[in-house]
């Protein structure tokens, strides 16, 4: 992994964090510092870091183990737009996934992975979803996923890549 640094500096061109072969660690101060105070639209971004932050408490509650990575454009400094959630991937053990009850993962996780259709996302801005912390097939899967660039038109950049992090605690 990537060691925490003082900051998390964006591409001044693109507003995205560089493009690492594993995540950037970082901690929530300085997250919030580079996304949500230091960021365009700190506004709207502080609303959604305080549902956030309800959020990461209950996970951490519920699912100590587990490792949060963010990305999306939450963690981009555009200029045309406010984001409107903050994407998350969750890995868990299984096991502790499973111990989990069926409220308790709506509380976390989006609808769609409970029933196959979005109904809502948690906290209403929280787009979270989880992986199996063994299957190192679906790890690499959202590590591939997270690094690309999405177009304004919703396709994927075919070679630009960019960061994304992990939660360090």
């Amino acid at each position: 992994m990537v060691q925490p640094s003082q900051g998390l500096a964006v591409h001044p061109e693109t507003g995205e964090l560089p493009w690492m072969a594993v995540p950037i660690q970082a901690t929530l101060v300085s997250i919030r510092t580079a996304f949500v105070t230091g960021a365009p639209f700190s506004k709207e971004r502080e609303r959604l870091w305080d549902a956030f932050m309800l959020w990461d408490r209950l996970v951490q509650e519920l699912l100590p183990n587990a490792r949060v990575y963010l990305d999306g454009s939450f963690l981009c400094h555009r200029q045309d737009v406010a984001p409107d959630d903050i994407d998350v991937f969750v890995i868990a053990d299984p096991s502790d996934y499973r111990r989990l009850s069926h409220e308790e993962k709506k509380q976390i996780f989006n609808a769609t992975l409970l029933y196959g259709l979005r109904k809502y996302k948690p906290f209403d801005v929280v787009d979270a979803n989880y992986c199996d912390s063994t299957n190192q097939h679906l790890v690499a899967y959202w590590a591939e996923l997270w690094s690309r660039v999405r177009l304004k038109d919703g396709r994927f950049h075919d070679s630009a890549r960019k960061g994304y992090v992990e939660v360090l605690r």
